[in-house]
């Protein structure tokens, strides 16, 4: 299944990492809140190699260190973070998840690692953090993001674009724009498009859509900031 993800000037990626877990019980990794933290920093000075060397055999069958690269470069094309966040350690099977929220001034991304009891890697995600509720503003907010789903959908690009944001449009043209847009155009009519969610993701309000094709699966992701202004726009697995 192929997976399409705008992040950070609204670019098209691969998902980052696939994961492997362990079903059996164990016990928390020691220190694996700062060890993720060390990751991040490595990952946010474009240090790709040193992070890859920390995954497990099977992650390095899944990914290769070029499209590792690859896909990383485009997390960081949005410089650096206004803040990091503090580690969130949990158990996930037999293994240790941490989560580091990263925030930046048009995009919120939750950094997910998942170690194996001998220190591997055995999954890395960006993934966009779980919304709050968005109280009175939810179903303003939901209709506008359905109006934008279906623009996009009719290949409407141009009034999808006069929505964006000041901010989004120093960072994207309407041709960018428009290119990337081929990418969702080339799956062809979705099969499902779910109910719009919204919510609370910092100081943005977010609101999530989940479309249905017949070889794949995406959340549809668009924020706003305080005043109203369109800051993020995606398609994320």
């Amino acid at each position: 299944m192929r997976e399409i993800r705008i992040v950070a000037a609204f670019m098209f990626a691969l998902a980052l990492a696939v994961g492997h877990g362990d079903a059996s019980a164990a016990t928390l990794m020691p220190n694996a809140g700062a060890r993720t933290r060390q990751v991040v920093d490595l990952f946010l000075a474009g240090k790709y190699q040193e992070v890859y060397a920390l995954f497990s055999p099977e992650m390095k069958k899944d990914m290769s260190l070029a499209d590792y690269k690859a896909g990383a470069a485009q997390i960081n094309s949005q410089g650096k973070p206004e803040s990091i966040g503090q580690p969130k350690v949990a158990s996930l099977g037999g293994n240790t998840l941490v989560t580091i929220p990263l925030r930046w001034r048009a995009n919120a991304l939750d950094f997910r690692v998942t170690w194996s009891e001998d220190g591997r890697i055995l999954g890395a995600w960006f993934l966009a953090p779980e919304p709050s509720d968005a109280g009175a503003n939810s179903p303003a907010l939901a209709a506008r993001a359905r109006q934008m789903l279906d623009l996009i959908l009719a290949r409407k690009y141009n009034d999808v674009y006069a929505m964006f944001g000041p901010e989004m449009k120093k960072s994207m043209t309407i041709e960018t724009f428009k290119t990337q847009c081929a990418q969702i155009e080339s799956l062809g009519k979705p099969q499902s498009i779910g109910e719009a969610k919204a919510g609370i993701v910092d100081k943005f309000s977010q609101v999530t859509i989940r479309v249905r094709w017949p070889a794949m699966a995406v959340t549809f992701m668009v924020a706003w900031d305080q005043q109203g202004q369109m800051v993020g726009i995606r398609f994320m697995p």
